[in-house]
């Protein structure tokens, strides 16, 4: 499976899903913004030269994750009701909203009472915010736990000159309790370019165009599609 967070042992019983709340939560830093994701986020991603080429067919990008371990970050447990895969690119304004706001409380609420497993997929959207998802992947050497803090405390570099830089990313790894030197060196070398090159494949493979999107055993949703229909299909399912 992915690289596995193991979640708090929970006493209290488990409770139904509450997918009108999920998607309550999740909407709070995406469905409001919808007009704007239509005119800035609906852009072509960058085109990327990966190497080596992801040579197989991708459906989904649970079962991608699942397949192979080590190119996604997975959190709770492995038989909850629900896996939830976010995709988000580290210089998208409305992933920003998302990882400040909402998404925490969905951890909170969901992953760690083991009602759902949340997968973070290391991706860029563009070219010029590839070492920031290499610079995750590279946190989580040092742990899943304070690999989800630099996940999301990264968000925070987008309007700063430190967005996407070393510099950027020893800071956040200072803020989260990580070894920054090694964080430094683990970039520096590149070590996880081949892997985010082959997110970036296997998300273009599944049509992904925008950021935030997510993608569950469920069903599949682009940023600018409504929660609302998003919960519908999850209940029916």
């Amino acid at each position: 499976m992915s690289k596995q967070y193991k979640s708090r042992p929970q006493t209290a019983a488990k409770q139904p899903i509450n997918w009108s709340l999920i998607g309550g939560i999740i909407g709070l830093g995406v469905v409001t913004l919808i007009g704007l994701l239509l005119v800035t986020v609906m852009q072509p991603p960058t085109a990327a030269t990966p190497t080596p080429a992801l040579r197989e067919g991708v459906n989904d990008l649970v079962t991608y994750c699942d397949t192979y371990p080590d190119r996604c970050l997975s959190y709770g447990p492995e038989d909850a009701a629900v896996d939830m895969v976010e995709i988000s690119d580290y210089g998208c304004v409305f992933c920003k909203a998302f990882n400040e706001t909402s998404g925490p409380i969905l951890y909170s609420d969901y992953v760690e009472t083991g009602q759902m497993r949340y997968i973070i997929f290391p991706f860029a959207l563009r070219n010029e915010t590839v070492s920031s998802a290499e610079a995750v992947l590279c946190a989580a050497e040092q742990g899943l736990d304070k690999a989800l803090d630099f996940h999301h405390t990264l968000f925070a570099l987008q309007e700063t000159s430190a967005a996407h830089t070393l510099e950027g990313f020893t800071s956040v790894a200072l803020q989260t309790g990580l070894d920054s030197a090694a964080i430094e060196a683990c970039v520096e070398a590149e070590t996880y370019r081949d892997t985010v090159n082959l997110n970036r494949q296997a998300a273009n493979q599944v049509g992904i165009e925008a950021t935030p999107s997510f993608s569950s055993t469920a069903v599949y949703s682009k940023a600018i599609f409504p929660w609302p229909i998003f919960n519908n299909k999850l209940t029916k399912s």
